[in-house]
């Protein structure tokens, strides 16, 4: 799906010793991973950044697809998405100073910022036109609207978004949500069942992890060790130098006289505090 079935038998790198595959590719290696997670809610932080256009439409094609065949929420923030990209999406948040200035339909959300009255601009991207509609050196306003009644600042957008009918529509849609979840409690039930079974036996109920902290321990460290692994060379060489190290280190202290004749040369010997 992401076009690295070359790097099939290549080291991920990353260090000036092991190079590995570009960084393009360990993008998309990173990308890949987050979709195997089994994950109930995705969250995509900026994950087009260091791609092609092609690569990350394809990227949010693939999010689509995933989204709709699994049945669970995607929730992604982009930078200067292409009209392309934003097309796939079903809703959209602005946000302007930490207020929600608009949560709804990702078609709808050019024509109601148009309708506040702010300027027609049919040949900038509705990603970059939205942004612009919360900056207040970019934002402008059409010709007929009243110049007394300009929105100005976030405040009164969030009050204005908040007394619009999108506003009352995504509140009900979210009533009615909660109202049917509230009625059928099976799929809630079956996954509480499904977390339990689980869990490993020494795991406490109450516990959010599904393995022991022990097991958890176990998995890091071997996790870290093949990663040490990809680069033998490096890792042989520490080993091999902290070893001689602390051979010549230890050979200072070999048959040092016990009595107090020994204990300028032990003390000349500690690492000074």
């Amino acid at each position: 799906m992401y076009n690295i079935e070359h790097t099939k038998n290549t080291l991920l790198g990353g260090t000036a010793q092991v190079r590995g595959v570009s960084g393009g590719e360990r993008k998309r290696v990173s990308i890949a991973e987050m979709m195997i997670s089994r994950g109930s809610i995705c969250c995509w932080d900026n994950t087009t950044r260091g791609l092609d256009s092609s690569t990350a439409l394809d990227f949010v094609k693939s999010l689509r697809i995933f989204t709709d065949i699994y049945k669970l929420p995607t929730l992604v923030s982009l930078y200067q998405a292409s009209e392309s990209i934003y097309s796939l999406f079903d809703k959209v948040l602005v946000i302007d100073q930490g207020r929600q200035v608009y949560f709804g339909p990702a078609n709808e959300a050019r024509a109601y910022f148009e309708g506040l009255g702010f300027a027609h601009k049919p040949r900038q991207t509705t990603p970059d036109y939205l942004a612009g509609c919360t900056d207040h050196w970019e934002r402008e306003f059409a010709e007929e609207t009243d110049v007394s009644a300009i929105l100005d600042s976030a405040e009164e957008l969030e009050r204005m978004y908040k007394s619009s009918t999108t506003f009352a529509r995504m509140k009900e849609d979210k009533d009615s949500y909660k109202a049917e979840v509230t009625r059928d409690s099976t799929a809630r039930d079956q996954f509480r069942l499904a977390v339990l079974d689980d869990k490993h036996p020494f795991t406490p109920k109450k516990s959010v992890y599904s393995i022991p902290f022990h097991l958890q321990t176990v998995a890091l460290f071997k996790r870290q060790f093949r990663l040490k692994r990809q680069d033998w060379l490096t890792l042989a060489t520490s080993w091999t130098t902290t070893m001689l190290i602390a051979i010549l280190v230890g050979t200072l202290f070999f048959n040092l006289p016990k009595t107090s004749a020994g204990a300028f040369t032990r003390g000349t010997l500690r690492k000074p505090y």
